[in-house]
């Protein structure tokens, strides 16, 4: 959700909000992420990160993977975080580039 925020991709914000109620998140924490600002510690953590993460394009800091490792992520989920970061671009672009019908119900406003 934070990375297609970033990227203004329609498609997956609705699929990922979709996707996100099922996975139990209600429309305020969905909103919360979208806005970077999750209430949540752990995930106002990861959310802060990948923002940053993106914004710096990949150049972060021994201190930024210091905060994710204080708000209890592993050293194997933050490996991960540049794969999902990556995989999420791909398909942000692969539907811009192709001007995808969203086929989901459009998320809320942030």
């Amino acid at each position: 959700l934070a990375v297609s925020q970033i990227n203004g991709c329609d498609y997956c914000l609705a699929a990922h909000t979709a996707i996100g109620k099922m996975a139990g998140l209600d429309d305020n924490e969905i909103v919360d992420i979208r806005r970077f600002a999750p209430g949540d510690g752990r995930r106002r953590a990861l959310v802060e990160f990948v923002k940053h993460f993106v914004e710096s394009r990949g150049w972060v800091d021994d201190a930024d993977v210091e905060g994710l490792r204080d708000a209890g992520f592993s050293d194997g989920e933050i490996a991960e975080i540049p794969a999902v970061v990556a995989a999420t671009f791909l398909s942000n672009w692969f539907n811009h580039m192709n001007q995808t019908e969203v086929d989901f119900p459009e998320p809320a406003s942030v």
